[in-house]
């Protein structure tokens, strides 16, 4: 099942998503600085939500 990787911003495009993942059954994280630690590099099946900043 894919996950969706946030960045840390809470916008409202990262809301709407956050919200249609859950409701696909989709593992949201959301990220809580501007690095990808560690754990999330071994996402077999990661989404990227990224915005033109942290591109």
């Amino acid at each position: 099942m894919p996950t969706l990787i946030l960045t840390p911003r809470f916008t409202e495009d990262a809301q709407s998503l956050w919200r249609a993942a859950l409701q696909l059954g989709w593992s949201v994280e959301r990220l809580q600085s501007w690095r990808v630690p560690d754990e999330l590099r071994q996402v077999g099946e990661p989404v990227l939500y990224l915005e033109a900043l942290f591109g």
